[in-house]
């Protein structure tokens, strides 16, 4: 698609740039220049734009990718925003029309060809991932970098609050005994979520055992003899939500179907009743330390109670989301 598309984009022309610049390193380790303040942004990905609106800009955002856009019930403003297509394969002429000076996707996706064409219409792709617990802050401050000195003071004020949310949990459950072995499963049947991943990376924050540090990829196809060998003690199920659906029964559903699976019935997690779901938007991007109030609860469900972490939720969308 994107190859599809190269012919057009030379006859569109990008709004003009800003007049300075700044250097920044991307998710890659590459130096890249770009506009500052950036006046005009496209972002494929759901966290770019949630870190774009708590840095106090979505008024810049002038495309977004389809996964994006279907958030309008979270984020009003995208309903009136251009969708230029999949994250991993967006519609080049659309996204040549929004005439952005920046666009935001992640570290390899797309593909490198999507520099070339972006470069066609002035547009510089900043890959940012937003995706892992122990990266963000410096991501957040490269974006808010970009943006500009308001930008920057949200970006302070944003980042003290995160790292206290988090130190307080982690003071509360310092020194209690590991919980038993975690193996989360991905949106994907038996594919779990390994390092570099940001479920593997909540797992380490909160020091439980994981049995795939050993398959060393973010997401790893398995098999049920895999889960058997290491038979876990607790089992997450990943839940995608779509929209406005109660994902209340779509959890309820997954550790049904979890927990029915003929080839799991004599792990430990699912003879012992600590099957459980989670929901995706949850555990990635800038309010992850939500789900690892989540993730803590399902550990430690004496010391965390299960209403803190929408209390968290609720924190963060008044005060960083203005909703």
């Amino acid at each position: 698609l994107l190859a599809s598309g190269q012919s057009a984009l030379s006859s569109v022309t990008a709004e003009p740039v800003a007049t300075a610049s700044i250097v920044v390193k991307d998710a890659r380790g590459r130096d890249v220049t770009v506009p500052r303040p950036a006046m005009r942004l496209a972002t494929l990905s759901l966290a770019g734009h949630e870190v774009i609106r708590l840095l106090g800009h979505a008024d810049r955002v002038v495309g977004v990718g389809t996964y994006v856009h279907k958030h309008a019930h979270v984020f009003p403003e995208l309903a009136n925003i251009t969708e230029v297509g999949r994250a991993f394969g967006p519609n080049p002429e659309i996204l040549a029309q929004t005439r952005p000076q920046v666009v935001i996707t992640w570290a390899s996706n797309p593909g490198p060809d999507f520099e070339r064409l972006m470069a066609q219409v002035g547009a510089t792709v900043l890959r940012l991932n937003f995706t892992l617990p122990e990266t963000l802050a410096a991501e957040v401050e490269i974006l808010a970098s970009v943006l500009g000195p308001s930008a920057e003071m949200r970006a302070d004020e944003y980042l003290v609050w995160l790292r206290e949310r988090q130190g307080r949990l982690l003071e509360r459950l310092a020194g209690e005994p590991p919980p038993p072995s975690v193996v989360i499963e991905q949106l994907t049947e038996y594919h779990v979520a390994g390092p570099g991943s940001g479920l593997f990376s909540l797992l380490d924050i909160l020091g439980a055992p994981n049995p795939a540090r050993e398959l060393g990829r973010p997401n790893t196809a398995v098999d049920a003899e895999w889960l058997a060998s290491i038979n876990p003690g607790v089992f997450i199920k990943l839940v995608s939500p779509e929209g406005e659906s109660d994902m209340g029964k779509r959890m309820a559903w997954a550790v049904e179907e979890v927990s029915s699976r003929q080839a799991l019935r004599d792990i430990e997690a699912v003879k012992s009743g600590h099957v459980f779901a989670l929901n995706a938007d949850d555990v990635a991007g800038p309010h992850y330390v939500v789900g690892l109030y989540r993730i803590a609860h399902l550990l430690y469900p004496s010391l965390v109670e299960a209403g803190e972490a929408d209390e968290v939720f609720r924190e963060y969308m008044a005060r960083f989301q203005g909703l």
